[in-house]
């Protein structure tokens, strides 16, 4: 089993994250780390989206965008707090990256995947190469009794995304009755809290996504964001739904 990490050690394994190159010990680790680090998620942010991120990442979101969340969580009966506005991401690049992946080669590397693409690649969290298929792990959540399930859906019907999350707040999203994101967008999941909506990753790749809901959540949602992501929603959603307490 891997060894606890400190949050420096944690930083310096950003890069291979974003590779998935790490072991499922070192990605959970990671994983608690993101839900809780904000300068942490805006670095991740970079490395995956080198060539895109800085020209979107001091998006703020219009207020539109907000009440049309905070409007389904009032349905739900959550109380809804004012949102604060979010804080851009920091420049401060952290502790130097370990010395067999300098931080430049692992943006190189992220930028040739982003252009050319990899088969059954799966954003968000992601998966290791060892790990059952996406569909079928999605197909296990579903029939896991444990699991919370949800069917995320859009405000006319059209559109549907169903969502299984397990007992860890690792989660499945299947996107096979989504819209595809336009040219220079990115489809992004969103955990609603009653603080506001927390990034959870870009549905990049297949049909099938992996994530990890931030805590507290009462609520899921997609929205259209510009190409590398937003550090909160800047339109309303694609579909949204209830995620039931645990």
């Amino acid at each position: 089993m891997t060894p606890e990490r400190d949050a420096e050690e944690l930083r310096e394994l950003l890069g291979a994250y974003a590779l998935d190159a790490l072991d499922p010990d070192e990605r959970a680790q990671v994983d608690e780390l993101l839900l809780t680090d904000a300068s942490a998620r805006a670095e991740l942010h970079e490395l995956e989206h080198a060539a895109a991120w800085l020209g979107h990442a001091s998006l703020r979101p219009p207020e539109s965008a907000w009440r049309a969340i905070a409007a389904g969580m009032a349905d739900d009966g959550v109380d809804v707090a004012t949102p604060v506005a979010p804080e851009p991401p920091s420049d401060r690049r952290g502790p130097r990256p370990p010395q067999w992946a300098p931080r430049w080669l692992v943006a190189a590397a992220i930028v040739v995947v982003l252009l050319f693409g990899t088969a059954g690649v799966i954003a968000l969290v992601g998966g290791s190469t060892s790990s059952p298929s996406p569909s079928s792990a999605f197909q296990a959540a579903e029939q896991n009794p444990k699991a919370r399930t949800v069917i995320l859906r859009s405000t006319d019907g059209r559109y549907s995304a169903p969502v299984a999350v397990l007992p860890d707040d690792v989660g499945y999203l299947s996107s096979a009755a989504m819209p595809t994101a336009a040219a220079g967008r990115d489809l992004q999941l969103w955990s609603i809290t009653p603080e506001g909506p927390v990034s959870i990753g870009l549905m990049h790749g297949g049909d099938v996504h992996r994530f990890r809901v931030a805590p507290a959540t009462t609520r899921l949602a997609v929205t259209s964001e510009p190409k590398g992501g937003s550090v909160a929603p800047t339109t309303n959603p694609i579909v949204s739904g209830a995620l039931p307490a645990t």
